[in-house]
């Protein structure tokens, strides 16, 4: 195989992670509807909430959080509330 060839398909192996997490964590197992608008849409109001918790994680959180699922985040700011308001 190529070195070019491989160098390119390298790059887009990082994608694979983003489409399992926007896939799981932001809803988009199914496009919604069978309208073309109506799934443009629910597409761009998916990425605005993608983009929003990126931003939030690059502007407000520690560098060790930067690459954590949403999945992940729910989870460790779940724990952080039980911990702060007494339930562990």
């Amino acid at each position: 195989m190529p070195v070019g060839v491989w160098h390119f398909y390298d790059g887009r192996a990082g994608m694979e992670p983003r489409i399992w997490e926007l896939r799981e964590d932001f809803a988009l197992r199914k496009i919604p509807t069978a309208s073309f608008a109506a799934n443009a849409l629910y597409l761009e109001i998916i990425r605005l909430a993608y983009n929003l918790v990126t931003a939030f994680q690059r502007n407000c959180l520690e560098e060790s959080w930067h690459n954590l699922t949403l999945q992940k985040l729910r989870y460790a700011f779940d724990c952080m509330k039980r911990f702060y308001s007494g339930f562990f």
